[in-house]
């Protein structure tokens, strides 16, 4: 599926707000024979209910699916193993994998170095698994997330099914830090010993080991959630590797997090909390009713169910409501692609010189004398800008750009620029994604360089 400029004259409710769609052509027999007999587009979309794996057995699908479809195409050779369509999008000039699947997995990754044989299970969201051989890792297909029993339930067939077919016999495995995700007790259940690895330090080596860098490398590592070393919630990380440890030089400045996992869904909690850590709990009030205001004002006042984080991506859902782009979510992601749309099409603006403080910012974002497309586009402008900052303090000339925040072709674009003008060496994410679907490609890499995470030395 390539996401392109979507220039047809078609109903806004495919895909609406957003100018990019999903494009396909028929890759196999079956879709050849429809769409000829059909003799137009067809707008597609995947077997599962939302959150769920893909059904690929029929009986399956009929009963989980019966009650929102009304035809099923069947067929009489059985389906093994279900396998996504992989999605591609341009960014900076080249094409980047957003979700790896069909076409490319299992196509390994050459390590350039020996690796022992290891197995990692990846994290919960957009979940792959990866094993190692010699130098070489191969990862999966794209597994989905973790959400649910059965999703959790495909993700141990799937480790199984790829245990077995390559006659994997790992030494270790390795997993994300995060002791609740259904892939860290895939890996403990496994029987042999387990190196946890911080999660943005996975997205650091899987650009590592996609581009084959050696230390020092410097990394942007911003996605919206992200288990910390210090048990905060993480996501506007600095790094930068030094070879035997990765050290953590700073981060965004943290904020709270009002009523916790379901800020995600509600862009609206992400501003309260931000408002709130600026002294201007006044910018989120329009968004809430009383009772609302008078319950999330006592949880911030007492710390009850809300934590901190430094997420870049929870700091462009706080954006996204201030601009009054999206107070609330229907899906993932779906705020932070309204401000990178709304940016769209504006001239870059002189950014604001911020550091890792994005107060000042947020103090000029919330003037509404300015359209919202243009402060939108101010707000990438400037988060370029820190980036570039924190890449100068951190010395490396190699400068990765990773995390799920860069599936934003404006930020990618505008942060790769600068940095190129400075003279850095920029490395961004091409054949593994920059989002979780890396992980688990990251944490193989950095469990067999047994690399150790620092924060003794980090700033904010």
């Amino acid at each position: 599926i390539v996401l392109v400029e979507n220039s047809l004259d078609l109903p806004e409710e495919i895909a609406p707000g957003n100018p990019l769609l999903g494009v396909m052509i028929p890759y196999s027999p079956l879709h050849a024979l429809l769409m000829a007999e059909l003799g137009f587009p067809v707008v597609a979309t995947s077997g599962n209910l939302t959150d769920d794996p893909i059904c690929f057995d029929e009986r399956e699908a009929l009963e989980r699916l019966g009650g929102i479809a009304d035809i099923f195409l069947v067929h009489n050779r059985r389906i093994l193993r279900p396998v996504d369509d992989s999605v591609v999008r341009e960014i900076d000039g080249a094409p980047v994998l957003l979700r790896r699947a069909r076409g490319y997995a299992p196509l390994p990754l050459e390590a350039g170095r020996p690796l022992p044989e290891l197995f990692a299970t990846g994290g919960h969201m957009k979940n792959t698994v990866a094993f190692s051989r010699g130098r070489r890792v191969f990862l999966s297909q794209h597994l989905g997330d973790l959400s649910t029993p059965a999703a959790i339930g495909n993700h141990r067939r799937c480790t199984d099914d790829f245990r077995r077919i390559y006659d994997v016999r790992p030494v270790a495995a390795a997993c994300d830090l995060h002791p609740d995700y259904g892939s860290t007790a895939t890996a403990h259940a496994l029987g042999v010993a387990v190196r946890p690895v911080q999660h943005h330090v996975a997205h650091l080596f899987s650009a590592v080991l996609e581009h084959r860098l050696e230390p020092p490398v410097f990394a942007a590592s911003w996605d919206g959630t992200g288990a910390g070393a210090d048990g905060a919630i993480w996501g506007g990380e600095f790094l930068l590797w030094e070879g035997p440890r990765v050290r953590r030089t700073g981060h965004l400045r943290a904020f709270r997090l009002p009523g916790g996992e379901q800020a995600v869904r509600e862009p609206r909690r992400s501003l309260l909390g931000a408002a709130w850590e600026m002294g201007r709990p006044e910018l989120a009030r329009p968004h809430f009713t009383d009772n609302e205001w008078q319950v999330l004002v006592r949880m911030l006042e007492r710390n009850l169910n809300c934590p901190m984080t430094t997420s870049a991506g929870r700091l462009f859902d706080a954006a996204a409501a201030l601009l009054g782009l999206c107070v609330r979510a229907s899906f993932e992601g779906e705020a932070a692609m309204r401000v990178e749309f709304a940016a769209r099409g504006e001239a870059p603006p002189d950014p604001l010189p911020i550091e890792q403080d994005w107060a000042p910012l947020f103090e000029t974002l919330a003037s509404d004398s300015v359209p919202a497309a243009r402060r939108a586009a101010l707000l990438h402008a400037s988060l370029a800008e820190c980036i570039v900052r924190a890449a100068r303090k951190a010395g490396a000339e190699q400068a990765v750009l990773t995390g799920g925040c860069f599936q934003n072709a404006l930020l990618t674009e505008l942060a790769a620029a600068r940095l190129r003008r400075e003279g850095f060496r920029v490395f961004t994410h091409r054949l593994t994604p920059p989002n979780d679907g890396g992980l688990a490609a990251g944490q193989l890499l950095a469990a067999a360089q047994e690399v150790t995470l620092d924060v003794s030395g980090d700033s904010r």
